[in-house]
């Protein structure tokens, strides 16, 4: 009985590292929401990995922000209204919010001129963030109708796709669209922008030394720049 309980431990024991990794090794688990992950993230972790190749890293994905910090992660990126009370927690964006689609979509026709010609167009949204359409068509000065199609999403990513394929004009923000801005499959409309009253915060765990490898990876994020 005994060497069969040894043996159900052990595997127990495998099935627990490969499930959560040897924390002895010092490694990094960084919590972050898929969407910011694919947008912002994964360009500048991939420079830190080179940098630091003695650092095993673990990204888990999360969708929603309200996920309790534990101590299973080393450093949690969530989009919140500010910093978290009593903890390390540094702002990663300062985004603006403003309208994009495909560059076919604002030449048309009909042409895309003026924030008004917006309220009979496909408008994309993103649900989860404090800013939408509404914030928006009031900080433009006119009084929104009734869109064509108003499709909601739990991704500002997919959001943004469907605007970079010419199907509507989605509500983004600099940091999540940078990467369409910059390849030039989204456009940003008109010269109406609005400031996000939330943004992506990262906030490292309680008790962590200076050498560890969060507190390397928080100096490093830091010293990149952001938007």
């Amino acid at each position: 009985l005994v060497p069969v309980c040894r043996e159900s431990f052990e595997r127990l024991d495998i099935a627990l590292a490969e499930l959560f990794g040897d924390r002895g090794k010092q490694q990094l688990v960084i919590r972050v929401s898929l969407g910011f992950a694919r947008q912002w993230l994964l360009a500048r972790l991939a420079g830190f990995a080179r940098k630091h190749p003695e650092i095993p890293i673990r990204l888990v994905t999360t969708v929603w922000a309200w996920e309790p910090l534990d101590s299973s992660v080393d450093v949690d990126i969530r989009l919140t209204a500010g910093p978290i009370p009593g903890m390390q927690s540094h702002q990663l964006t300062h985004d603006a919010v403003f309208p994009v689609c495909s560059p076919g979509l604002a030449k048309g026709p009909p042409r895309l001129r003026r924030p008004s010609d917006l309220r009979h167009r496909s408008l994309l949204t993103t649900i989860g963030f404090a800013e939408g359409w509404r914030h928006w068509f009031a900080a433009a000065g006119i009084d929104p109708e009734p869109s064509a199609t108003r499709l909601e999403f739990d991704s500002m990513r997919l959001a943004l796709e469907m605007a970079a394929l010419g199907h509507g004009v989605a509500l983004a923000r600099s940091s999540y669209a940078e990467d369409l801005l910059r390849a030039g499959r989204v456009k940003p409309l008109f010269d109406v922008r609005i400031s996000a009253s939330d943004n992506v915060y990262m906030t490292l765990a309680r008790g962590l030394e200076g050498s560890s490898p969060a507190v390397q990876f928080r100096d490093w994020i830091l010293g990149k720049p952001v938007r």
